[in-house]
């Protein structure tokens, strides 16, 4: 054999080899493609399988169209409104227009948390402001009760702080001297008698000489030019009614002093609330300034008059304030109980939804049930309000996310129109339409899938429509006018107008883009 024929035997060998590895790799990779899917088939066949025998095991309550759910039908088929199947309502997917279904998923990434309603004792409290007062029965006002003139003043500035007995202010009164000259001159006469030597002794304690200062005068047996007035309690002065030099008269001021130990608190409670309280309730305040303090009392006195213009009544309560950190003017935060009211539901105020014209809360049926329930409400405060009808002990309801629900259930009617059907909010609304005498137009844009002369119908795949809120989607539409029909061909890309009939959505016009849609 020549190397030629050797080489052509090689290359003969070598094409076999390969051809043969070729295609056991080929039946090998063939076998396992058609294993794989004949293993993804029977997966498919047997979910399908299994939905179709958990569908088949809901109970089916009615066919409706979507876009027209008012109307109810009792077999499935096509649409007689659109271009679509009807869709089958199951049992477990409405109970009632109040109720609704959200994937337990979707509602623990949004948030929505339940809390549960439980029977509990209500503590009536009324959480309110205050403002701290001066104890008016604590101030004192020092005066001359002679005529003279202010010689000598101790004080300085109003805000100077006094304690009882101190020297406040010295007064020159010729009434007053000549009354102590009288009284001199009786007790230097033993025979002058008691009557006459207690008249002057009466005569100047009412012209404001004390009994320290009157025993003084006697031991002394020397006339006073100047007589010292003293503080008749400690306290803050709070007004200087004369300066040195100043010519005083009887009963005009010279020094107001207030006592701060102990001080007012007055609130402002609601006139809603105002029958929660009584005449020794205990009653607290603290102030943001000084956190950790709490200064108590006693409801002592509850004012006659009602605020025109806030609606609230003032409240009294006194506490003490030994270390005159309670300042008038400063504003505090107060709380009033008025008792407990025991056996009562009680559920989280954020749970009740409050439309001005009822009160709604969303309950918890099951995960991913949720109702809404109208309620009345009671007594409520601080974080608490009292369910008095409409919401039984035990019930979740639920306290965040719930307005999330409350959309879901308002497309269905269930909080707006508790108590009503959706064939009677149907009826309401074609009654108000009929009363108006008009049909509201809606525009879309879109490109034309197919259109059918015979029936009047054509199938638009349409964009957004904001004025109905409808997303992107494909649907038939009625076309009454034969000429408009004739003038749309499938591929158009169109701007159409509609309006929504007793049965279905009619084009009223459309005008055709100068390019088709691709």
């Amino acid at each position: 054999m020549n190397i030629r024929s050797m080489h052509v035997a090689g290359l003969t060998l070598i094409v076999l080899l390969t051809g043969v590895g070729g295609g056991y790799w080929l039946a090998n990779r063939g076998m396992q493609d058609t294993a794989s899917m004949s293993t993804m088939a029977a997966n498919d066949s047997a979910s399908q399988g299994e939905t179709a025998h958990r569908n088949r095991e809901r109970e089916i309550l009615y066919w409706h169209d979507p876009m027209f759910p008012q109307h109810k039908f009792d077999t499935p088929g096509k649409s007689p409104f659109m271009d679509m199947d009807l869709v089958p309502v199951y049992a477990d997917e409405s109970a009632g227009t109040n109720t609704v279904r959200i994937d337990p998923a979707l509602a623990q990434s949004l948030g929505v948390r339940t809390a549960t309603a439980e029977p509990g004792t209500f503590w009536r409290r009324v959480d309110t402001v205050g403002t701290v007062q001066a104890d008016e029965r604590r101030i004192s006002v020092l005066q001359s009760r002679a005529a003279g003139w202010l010689e000598k003043l101790h004080l300085r500035a109003v805000n100077d702080p006094v304690k009882r007995g101190m020297p406040v202010a010295e007064i020159y009164a010729p009434e007053l001297l000549a009354a102590q000259e009288e009284f001199l001159l009786l007790l230097s006469r033993p025979h002058s008698g008691s009557a006459l030597l207690d008249a002057a002794r009466e005569r100047l304690s009412l012209l404001g000489l004390g009994e320290r200062q009157i025993r003084t005068l006697e031991q002394r047996r020397e006339p006073t030019r100047r007589v010292v007035l003293h503080a008749p309690a400690s306290g803050i002065v709070t007004e200087i009614g004369a300066r040195e030099g100043a010519a005083v008269s009887p009963g005009m001021p010279v020094v107001s002093i207030v006592d701060l130990s102990r001080v007012w608190i007055v609130a402002a409670v609601p006139e809603m609330q105002l029958s929660w309280i009584r005449t020794g309730s205990p009653a607290e305040a603290v102030i943001e300034a000084m956190p950790g303090e709490k200064y108590e009392g006693e409801v002592e006195y509850i004012y006659p008059d009602v605020d025109p213009q806030t609606r609230t009544v003032k409240v009294r309560f006194t506490t003490d304030n030994p270390e005159h950190q309670l300042r008038p003017g400063m504003v505090t935060s107060v709380t009033l109980f008025g008792g407990p009211k025991r056996d009562v539901l009680l559920v989280p105020q954020e749970a009740v939804i409050r439309t001005g014209e009822r009160n709604v809360i969303v309950v918890e049926e099951s995960a991913g049930r949720f109702r809404a329930q109208e309620v009345k409400i009671g007594l409520a405060s601080g974080n608490q309000v009292e369910i008095t009808d409409g919401l039984k002990a035990g019930e979740r309801v639920v306290v965040s996310g719930q307005f999330l629900i409350d959309s879901e259930a308002s497309l269905r009617g269930a909080i707006s129109r508790l108590g009503n059907g959706a064939e009677e909010a149907e009826a309401e609304r074609d009654s108000a339409s009929e009363d108006a005498g008009e049909t509201r137009e809606h525009v879309a844009e879109g490109r034309v899938e197919k259109v059918d002369p015979k029936a009047g119908k054509v199938v638009i795949s349409h964009g957004p429509v904001p004025s109905l809120e409808w997303p992107p989607m494909t649907m038939g539409f009625v076309v009454r006018d034969k000429a408009l029909l004739e003038q749309l061909e499938p591929g158009q890309a169109i701007e159409f107008r509609f309006v929504e009939t007793e049965d279905a959505y009619e084009v009223t016009g459309a005008n055709v883009n100068s390019g088709a849609a691709q």
